[in-house]
């Protein structure tokens, strides 16, 4: 399992910040929201300094009847600034997975049979499904707390340091400390999260096997032998999980421990310093406040920390599905395939699978309107040979041509219009009668589908069924 450097992790950010940048009026506007929202935090800080000196110690009546209002209308500046920001920062980031999402299956359509035959469907849909799930949980987090909870800590910080630069630094040397575990724990946590991944993956592969093939193997009897395979992958997964719950259980309470370190520094040094009469009480719990209101964003920062380094390993994953080059597209100046009129022909064609011959050196020429049938036993190349007309593989060697022209000189699309094909195994999309028939030629009139249901002795059945040909059909 490829390791994560720093240089591929700043490659990944870079790469989806090009799916936010359409969407930079609200970040825009969430980043405002955000630099607000920590200006909200520090002036209550600050609102402590004036309780204590101006109402407890001077006795300031006026101040006492300022200090609440202002306590009520930074609490709902606060809250507003925090709205908007964990809105607008999670639209965008929701936008932007479902933009991946719609990129990804689009991709995929455009890949050969080749890419599917190597990667399972279990596999591909976990990708789509999970994978993209985990980036969206990520990017939306990552935007809308990094900003918030760093702008936080950066007021919260300075506003520390302009109270006493002494007891901050002091402070603060403690806290740098908490820098190891959080990178520590976000290592560890992309490990796990890696391989919590792939394995989901083996998961939903299994599951996608055994359920389509259920007949098969209730008919061989191998319910508790499936059950005993099932149990094994959800037990390996079941210890990744574990594994990756131990390094998120462990940050918090190493997070509390340096926390209460630096609370007993401030203890000692603010208290003398009170003492001394080098700082006033206000002060002191002016800067306690704030010192205590970082705890949060830095714990939750901790914590995001884990969450997009799993979001990395889930975006190396879904970029891997995008980064794959179909092997079957159109050639430059490759122009529209008229109408068949003549033959097809095989000539002196070739194909591999890899490293494995299925056919050499085929010559066949088949006129228009003659029917053949191909025969020969299971792996003869039979179904490839088929496969090759439409351009599903391409031929390693030799040429295949419709009224002698290359099939590769053509258009996909206008070479797959002029073929109908019907596979082995019957497939039927969870869509309407209509649309089934219609695959493909989704143009036709409602008298061109009734007439090809008529033909195939269809039509009776079909108007039995509640709904017609509007009849919603299941799977397969």
């Amino acid at each position: 399992m490829k390791k994560i450097s720093t240089k591929d992790s700043i490659r990944l950010y870079k790469r989806l910040v090009k799916y936010i940048r359409p969407y930079w009026l609200l970040m825009l506007l969430a980043v405002l929201s955000a630099v607000g929202l920590a200006g909200a935090n520090t002036g209550i800080a600050w609102i402590v300094k004036k309780v204590m000196d101006d109402i407890f110690v001077q006795k300031n009546l006026t101040m006492l009847r300022i200090v609440p209002l202002a306590i009520v209308a930074l609490y709902l500046l606060k809250g507003l600034f925090d709205y908007f920001q964990e809105y607008l920062m999670g639209y965008v980031a929701v936008k932007v997975v479902t933009d991946i999402r719609d990129e990804i299956y689009g991709h995929l359509q455009k890949l050969s049979l080749a890419f599917f035959i190597r990667n399972p469907t279990g596999i591909l849909m976990s990708r789509i499904g999970n994978d993209t799930n985990l980036l969206q949980s990520t990017v939306s987090d990552s935007i809308t707390h990094f900003l918030r909870d760093s702008l936080s800590i950066a007021g919260l910080t300075g506003y520390t340091f302009w109270v006493n630069w002494k007891l901050a630094a002091m402070s603060y040397l403690v806290i740098l400390w908490a820098l190891v575990p959080i990178r520590v724990f976000g290592i560890k946590s992309r490990k796990f999260s890696t391989k919590s991944q792939v394995k989901m993956a083996d998961i939903a592969k299994f599951l996608y096997e055994t359920i389509t093939g259920i007949r098969i193997v209730k008919a061989f009897c191998m319910e508790e032998y499936e059950n005993r395979r099932f149990s094994e992958e959800n037990h390996r997964f079941f210890r990744i999980r574990v594994k990756r719950l131990r390094v998120r259980a462990l940050a918090s309470p190493t997070m509390e421990m340096l926390g209460g370190i630096a609370s007993a520094v401030i203890l000692y040094y603010g208290g003398y310093s009170v003492i001394k009469g080098e700082i006033t009480s206000g002060d002191f719990f002016s800067f306690v406040a704030a010192f205590a209101m970082m705890y949060r964003p830095v714990r939750e920062l901790n914590k995001l920390n884990q969450t997009i380094q799993e979001g990395l390993a889930a975006a190396v994953r879904t970029f891997e599905i995008l980064d794959t080059k179909a092997d079957i597209v159109d050639k430059p100046g490759a122009r529209e395939l008229p109408p068949i009129r003549e033959s097809i022909e095989f000539r002196d064609v070739c194909f591999r699978y890899d490293a494995q011959p299925v056919l050499e050196h085929i010559s066949l020429t088949v006129p228009v309107g003659e029917i053949i049938a191909i025969v020969g036993g299971s792996g003869a190349g039979k179904s490839t040979m088929a496969n090759l007309i439409p351009r599903f593989y391409d031929v390693t060697a030799g040429a295949i041509l419709i009224d002698g022209t290359d099939i590769r000189d053509v258009t996909i699309r206008s070479l797959r219009r002029q073929i109908s094909m019907v596979t082995q195994e019957i497939i039927l999309f969870n869509d309407t009668i209509r649309h089934n028939i219609a695959y493909g030629s989704m143009e036709k009139s409602d008298a061109d589908i009734r007439s090809a249901a008529e033909a195939a002795h269809a039509h009776d059945f079909i108007m039995d069924n509640p709904g017609g040909y509007d009849a919603v059909i299941g799977e397969q």
